[in-house]
């Protein structure tokens, strides 16, 4: 989808179809500021998947220096970065702390059987065991989404957020210190475009395939 599609959409609903009160640029920084405040809302807005190598030696590891945080983190992908290995599962931290206490000094090895992450710390996640030479993994990276140049260029993020950017544009410019401000309609379209984001929140968890207890 591209920009113009929006704020076309934007314009006639603020009654100002020529973008004569808000120009194109305001609508287009908006629109910019709105795909971002996605992003804090939703992660998975924004992704990148990528090869990293890992630490050396190191339980510890860092996503990407332009990346908002992890996640996931998929397979190995050996030495070379192009070899497609053993998945890597996600585990509880306290479960490597309670059955291996001494994991963070664990023999390194070129295979990565599990990863930890805390949300707190997005920016850091630990792996198991520890990562000899030149290992490198597959990840999921949320990143942040690219500034839209121009009315005719794509979106970065979904279309699927349209409507939610509408919302947000629409706070924007109701926000706007000028004679056409209005808070309550501006409250009512950033609560809009909350709401927005929650419910999408809330579909995805409801459709997540339920995964069966193979226990015996």
């Amino acid at each position: 989808m591209i920009a113009k599609e929006i704020t076309d959409r934007a314009s006639v609903l603020l009654l100002d179809p020529t973008q004569v009160r808000w120009t194109e640029e305001q609508l287009i920084d908006y629109l910019n500021d709105g795909q971002r405040e996605v992003v804090i809302h939703r992660p998975d807005a924004s992704t990148r998947v990528e090869v990293i190598s890992l630490t050396d030696g190191s339980t510890r590891q860092a996503v990407p220096v332009d990346a908002i945080r992890l996640l996931d983190v998929t397979r190995n992908m050996g030495t070379t970065g192009s070899t497609p290995g053993l998945p890597i599962m996600q585990i509880e931290r306290n479960i490597l702390d309670t059955q291996i206490p001494d994991w963070h000094s664990s023999t390194p090895q070129t295979k990565i059987k599990h990863y930890t992450y805390n949300a707190r710390t997005p920016d850091v996640f630990f792996v198991y065991p520890r990562p000899g030479n030149s290992v490198k993994v597959e990840v999921i990276v949320s990143v942040p989404p690219s500034n839209v140049s121009s009315s005719a260029a794509q979106i970065t993020i979904s279309a699927i957020y349209a409507n939610a950017l509408l919302d947000y544009i629409l706070y924007r410019c109701f926000s706007k210190d000028s004679e056409y401000a209005d808070p309550n309609k501006a409250v009512g379209y950033y609560n809009a475009f909350l709401q927005s984001l929650g419910t999408k929140t809330q579909v995805d968890v409801a459709m997540v395939p339920k995964q069966k207890d193979v226990r015996a």
